[in-house]
């Protein structure tokens, strides 16, 4: 198994688990963050080849309720804090901190990467 199809399988189990949590079926989530019912069972089953792009990943987050970015995590594309080893009271402010970091870097990522696609005016 490829770092990628190990991604992939991650990914698609965290997001069935997810959606059963949240009391969605495959279309109630389908619908809600606008794709067909086929996208969401071939990920879940693991038709696909690869983890979908982060900007779909960030929209299944959102249309789960979901701000602790573990779905993303899963998905490879960003790291979760270990928050295991820390007193419970740390905890929450820690992944908070951790969340802003992540914003931070993503966005900088962001800029970055909208400023090499652009192509040098004459």
């Amino acid at each position: 198994m490829t770092a990628s199809t190990t991604a992939y399988e991650t990914f698609r189990m965290r997001l069935r688990a997810l959606r059963l949590e949240c009391n969605l079926t495959q279309s109630e989530l389908a619908n809600q963050v606008g794709v067909s019912f086929s996208t969401i069972s071939e990920i879940e089953r693991g038709a696909r080849i690869d983890v979908p792009p982060r900007g779909f990943v960030i929209e299944l987050e959102a249309a789960l309720s979901l701000d602790n970015r573990s779905l993303l995590a899963a998905a490879g594309y960003a790291p979760e804090a270990d928050l295991a080893s820390l007193p419970e009271a740390a905890r929450e402010e820690v992944q908070q901190m951790f969340e802003r970091w992540y914003d931070e870097l993503q966005s900088t990522l962001d800029r970055y990467n909208s400023d090499t696609d652009r192509s040098p005016q004459d």
